[in-house]
């Protein structure tokens, strides 16, 4: 037991090196969530699309839901709008962190906040 807490403790010390050594908090935030197994596009708040045929769409790390009809979905995700387009459009799971839209996916596109 002694020996993985002396272990945990190196490792928190030698990041704790590397913030004073480059003086780089974000590096280290990198480094930290890099050791804890977070993700990528979660460590650099970007926005996760997956897709399963034209029924189903799972976006993960969203900001908030802007518009909501049953032809159209407009999803504000960090510095863009993803707009899903379809028919019978519904968010059929929602959670502070990902939704499911379920329905006959015509279209995805995206736009940057500010653009036309």
């Amino acid at each position: 037991m002694k020996k993985k807490h002396s272990e945990k403790v190196r490792g928190v010390k030698a990041l704790f090196k590397k913030i004073n050594k480059n003086g780089s908090l974000s590096r280290a935030k990198e480094n930290f969530l890099e050791i804890a197994g977070i993700p990528s596009y979660m460590q650099k708040n970007m926005t996760r699309i997956s897709m399963y045929g034209n029924k189903n769409i799972c976006i993960e790390q969203y900001d908030s839901i802007v518009d909501y009809f049953n032809h159209y979905i407009k999803i504000k995700c960090f510095e863009l709008y993803i707009i899903v387009e379809g028919k019978d459009l519904n968010v059929s799971e929602i959670s502070s962190d990902d939704l499911i839209i379920t329905g006959e996916i015509d279209s995805i596109s995206y736009k940057k906040m500010g653009g036309k």
